[in-house]
């Protein structure tokens, strides 16, 4: 909830930016819905790239023109939920009896959803009858707000003190050796890469159409033990005012 606040707070920032050079500098609204695919990189031996998944975003998209009109700085705020799984050779857990208990390649899938933040640059060519061409760059920040887990097949429930899963029916927590191995980090960046058009419908409502890909930075786990990070693919498909 904490990190909700900060990222409306910095939405409200923005506004503001808008409405005091509104006279100068024209900017637009719109709103989107992203349907994606996501799937974990690995960037260790321990862990085990799985399947990807389908996901979707939706949002608010705000755009303020800098210069002739063709360039834009566009943000906004949308929720964005990615779906992927991996697994890892082998993982002790610690049982509530106080014993432990060995797995072998225990499989984790993930849904989480964030809030996102994009802060990028947005590029378009001059009227090509009823189109224009874009292309977008910069950076997509997200906070994770919900999360689900299923390990090995099996519901798992989370636990908000220690953002990691625990299975729900056996009642297991990982053991300090392999901690990391189902937890989720709540901060992800990624650098956006996006192209598209823009089709005129009327005035300076415009649909839009384009495709972006996420090349992620931060990890998808927390801790030093296992790294990974969540790609993205997806397709956004928009109107702007």
């Amino acid at each position: 909830m904490f990190h909700f606040r900060i990222y409306l707070l910095l939405l409200a920032l923005l506004f503001g930016a808008f409405r005091v050079s509104a006279q100068q500098s024209p900017y637009r609204f719109g709103l989107h819905l992203t349907p994606n695919f996501s799937w974990v990189s690995p960037e260790t031996r321990l862990l085990n790239r799985g399947p990807g998944g389908v996901g979707f975003g939706y949002g608010l998209l705000v755009e303020r023109s800098i210069g002739n009109g063709n360039y834009f700085f566009s943000t906004g705020l949308s929720v964005n939920q990615l779906q992927y799984s991996s697994s890892i050779d082998s993982a002790m857990y610690k049982l509530p009896n106080g014993t432990t208990n060995f797995f072998a390649n225990p499989n984790y899938e993930y849904r989480v959803q964030y809030f996102e933040l994009p802060l990028t640059m947005k590029m378009r060519t001059n009227q090509m009858g009823s189109v224009r061409i874009y292309g977008q760059f910069g950076l997509a920040t997200g906070l994770a707000f919900q999360a689900k887990a299923r390990v090995n097949n099996t519901p798992a429930v989370f636990d908000a003190e220690e953002f990691f899963f625990v299975n729900q029916v056996e009642d297991y927590k990982p053991t300090e050796s392999l901690r990391t191995d189902d937890r989720v980090n709540a901060f992800r960046g990624s650098i956006l890469i996006g192209a598209g058009i823009e089709y005129l419908l009327s005035g300076d409502t415009h649909l839009v159409f384009g495709l972006r890909l996420d090349n992620p930075f931060t990890d998808a786990y927390r801790g030093d033990k296992l790294n990974g990070r969540t790609s993205m693919a997806g397709l956004q498909v928009g109107i702007i005012f």
